[in-house]
């Protein structure tokens, strides 16, 4: 086994073209709690896939499951089954752990409904053009003490309970902490809005491809115009928004809509005594 890592990262660098902060960011946060799954061929890694442990929410219950990731295979080790054999390992172990599901978002669902996989959400990215204005103050993640996290995690667990998804993650304290420093190994960070000390929205907030991208935002419905003007001055650019769930009815000037090719997440099941959930809500996890 490679306990440093060194052939998984070069792997990962050549399947998805990471930047070295963020591979680094991966190997030393990420992957040392995940369960990683990899064939090799002697001393040569064939392929690889993570399963990473988050705190969700099934049918009410909270519960751990796993997330698929880093899911990659050598160019001259490819249509040999590895892949599949080892998923079929991940899934074979993490059903004996009394896992119900395991999910991941794909870059192509041909590649996982032969293995059982189902859509069940897809997301639109709404493109804001123009400055917008400042209607309220922005606060860095960084910034906040841990009250003022607190007021966030709290606010955001409250508007995703009244959705009573069938799946969702736990928007703690501590898995904003986590996904602050991923943004931030991604040139991003968390952005909180607020109004005399009352959270209004949090954004997560990345800058890719060229491009400023919202990957989930989450906010009180009454002050989504004026999160996103103060979004809009905040970041000066265009912003693609890719979680649009909560701005579904949005209709703001200089925006427009962009139908998102593939679904952003796939789930297969693992006990067949528990139905498939439909109603999900999972964005923006690595």
């Amino acid at each position: 086994m490679d306990r440093n890592w060194t052939a998984h990262r070069e792997l990962w660098e050549r399947a998805f073209g990471d930047t070295e902060t963020y591979i680094q960011y991966y190997f030393a946060n990420k992957a040392p709690r995940s369960r990683c799954f990899d064939n090799w061929q002697e001393k040569q890694l064939c392929a690889m896939a993570f399963f990473t442990p988050y705190d969700a929410i099934l049918y009410g219950e909270k519960i751990v499951l796993p997330y698929i990731v880093g899911v990659a295979t050598k160019e001259e080790f490819r249509h040999q089954g590895r892949m599949t054999a080892l998923l079929t390992e991940g899934f074979e172990k993490e059903a004996a752990k009394g896992s119900p599901l395991v999910f991941l978002s794909p870059v192509n669902t041909a590649i996982y409904e032969p293995m059982g996989f189902f859509s069940v959400y897809c997301r639109d990215t709404l493109q804001l053009m123009g400055n917008g204005d400042e209607r309220c103050e922005v606060r860095r993640w960084s910034e906040l003490k841990l009250a003022e996290q607190e007021q966030i995690s709290h606010m955001a667990e409250n508007i995703l309970e009244r959705e009573k998804f069938d799946l969702r993650l736990v928007h703690s304290v501590p898995y904003y902490k986590e996904v602050c420093a991923e943004l931030e190994a991604l040139d991003g960070t968390l952005l909180t809005f607020w109004k005399q000390n009352i959270p209004l929205a949090v954004a997560n907030w990345i800058y890719e491809e060229e491009k400023n991208k919202i990957t989930e935002w989450i906010g009180l419905p009454e002050y989504r115009e004026n999160v996103l003007q103060t979004l809009q001055s905040y970041l000066k650019t265009d912003i693609y928004i890719e979680d649009t769930y909560f701005l579904e009815d949005m209709r703001l000037p200089n925006t427009k809509r962009i139908k998102q090719p593939f679904p952003y997440l796939m789930v297969r099941m693992l006990d067949a005594s528990v139905p498939l959930p439909k109603r999900c809500y999972i964005n923006d996890i690595t």
